[in-house]
């Protein structure tokens, strides 16, 4: 996922625009509206030993996608 995003290159890229206080609240929003949904499969929580975290809300069957790294909260100013 991280060639497929291009990651390295975005977070090297010196021109990106940085995201104001209220880009920030709306990104806050949506994350926790979509991890926070009934329909959502996760919670975030905290993992005695091991830190805060992701989890899931019910046992995962083996094999079951439950996330395909392309739904995510992405802002566009300037689109």
């Amino acid at each position: 996922m991280y060639s497929y995003f291009n990651c390295y290159e975005h977070a090297m890229d010196p021109n990106k625009k940085l995201y104001n206080p209220r880009m920030w609240e709306a990104l806050r929003t949506g994350f926790d509206q979509q991890l926070f949904s009934d329909e959502s499969l996760y919670y975030s929580g905290y993992s005695e030993g091991k830190g805060r975290g992701t989890f899931a809300k019910r046992d995962i069957r083996k094999g079951e996608i439950v996330h395909d790294g392309l739904q995510n909260v992405v802002f566009f100013p300037d689109g």
